[in-house]
């Protein structure tokens, strides 16, 4: 496929459940999606999308974003009123930081591998169900890495290679037997 937009005509298919539309050429996704009350995954991969309208924070039902691999610059900021989301996917983009409304997320994962990101809000430690968060081959550099992040979040699963510091310098970082403890906890669970 090679559709180059999603136009307002979407906001008529109000009972839509998925929509995928990865590997074209889409550079727009119309304001008219958030009309789309009962979608619960959208997936628009490996695409030319710059930016995500606002409304996507109408959609009370999504539970999975994946917007990888398209050209993405900031976080899109919609999904922090997005009450039923669970996994959001923006690996390969070009974000370089987050809100500092980030709290508000109330995702369980949170994927931003490959991007630009060199510095986590403090806020991140806020959000109230992130448990998966992946930072891999980004700018981290461990200032950017708020003690807060590892003590006081609940966070379980950190995944930073490919940042400026070795992976084990973590593990000498304010806040990280916290961390430890609580990644220890949830795998053992699985156990």
């Amino acid at each position: 496929n090679q559709l180059t937009d999603i136009t307002a005509d979407i906001g008529k298919l109000t009972s839509l459940k998925s929509l995928t539309a990865n590997n074209n050429r889409i550079a727009q996704l119309a304001e008219e999606v958030g009309a789309l009350n009962r979608l619960e995954t959208l997936s628009l991969s490996r695409n030319m999308l710059v930016t995500i309208p606002i409304t996507v924070a109408a959609l009370g039902h999504l539970k999975k974003l994946v917007l990888s691999d398209n050209r993405l610059q900031n976080f899109p900021e919609g999904l922090l009123s997005c009450r039923q989301i669970q996994f959001v996917d923006l690996t390969g983009n070009r974000i370089t930081f987050l809100p500092a409304e980030i709290g508000q997320l109330q995702a369980l994962e949170l994927v931003l591998n490959r991007n630009q990101i060199a510095a986590l809000p403090e806020s991140l430690a806020e959000c109230p169900k992130l448990k998966v968060l992946r930072v891999e081959e980004n700018c981290l550099t461990l200032d950017g890495l708020p003690e807060k992040v590892l003590a006081n979040s609940k966070i379980s699963t950190l995944a930073v290679e490919g940042n400026t510091f070795a992976p084990r310098q973590l593990e000498r970082w304010p806040g990280y037997e916290k961390y430890e403890q609580r990644y220890t906890s949830a795998h053992r669970k699985y156990d």
